[in-house]
């Protein structure tokens, strides 16, 4: 069944002057998602069986948590740009910065769906729209844990203490090394970048932090790690 909402409004993070790539589209690299997958358990967080990722692109934290055993489920402001992306909930563009939309992929993810994940865009207001939505469904008591991709530097920039300051704010997962995000690049990376985590259940001490060195993400799981690294890899 069809579910009427409002029509998602244009984003402008998606027609930056600068010279990104299409649609400033950056797909999660795999160091990125495995260090997740690792970084959970070391929060003591069991990963779900099933998570919906509202900013689904084409489909790489799906692939890349497929290995842990992890079923991410789509859903994107811009589906028609990822027509062979499989595990898309819906093809109709639903916004997670809007939270009636977010709602709605949240609901056709289907009811085995227990955490969310995702890579939030570059432009920080609307990221930061995203992460709001994010903490509604999981202080509403909808999901068990929600965790979103952003920068390391995030959390201690101004207007942040809002969204960690808070019992549902569980703690971050640091990555320890700079992320190369377009295959075939040259020079150094920028920026490390860090997930953050917020849970259902209140967390009464102090949030915590965990941390993930590149040295370890095959080294800690074996040949679970090194499929999802390289995923056409024979095992």
């Amino acid at each position: 069944m069809t579910i009427a909402i409002k029509p998602a409004r244009p984003h402008n993070y998606r027609l930056s002057t600068f010279e990104r790539k299409a649609n400033d589209f950056y797909p999660t690299p795999p160091d990125l998602a495995v260090s997740l997958a690792l970084g959970l358990a070391r929060l003591g967080l069991d990963l779900p069986r099933v998570a919906l990722d509202p900013c689904g692109g084409d489909g790489a934290l799906r692939r890349f948590l497929a290995p842990f055993g992890v079923e991410v489920r789509l859903s994107d402001l811009y589906p028609e740009m990822y027509p062979t992306a499989e595990g898309y909930v819906t093809r109709q563009p639903l916004d997670a910065s809007d939270p009636e939309h977010l709602r709605n992929a949240f609901e056709l993810a289907g009811a085995d769906r227990t955490a969310i994940v995702t890579n939030t865009p570059h432009n920080t207001k609307e990221a930061c729209a995203i992460v709001e939505n994010l903490i509604a469904l999981v202080e509403g008591q909808h999901v068990e844990f929600v965790t979103a991709l952003f920068r390391s530097i995030w959390g201690a920039e101004p207007g942040r203490w809002r969204y960690l300051n808070r019992p549902s704010f569980y703690g971050e997962i640091l990555c320890c090394w700079r992320p190369r995000w377009i295959a075939g690049s040259e020079g150094s990376p920028m920026h490390a970048y860090a997930w953050y985590v917020w849970r259902k259940k209140p967390h009464s001490g102090p949030s915590f932090k965990v941390r993930v060195g590149k040295h370890e993400l095959i080294a800690c799981s074996g040949d679970v790690a090194r499929r999802a690294l390289h995923p056409y890899a024979r095992s």
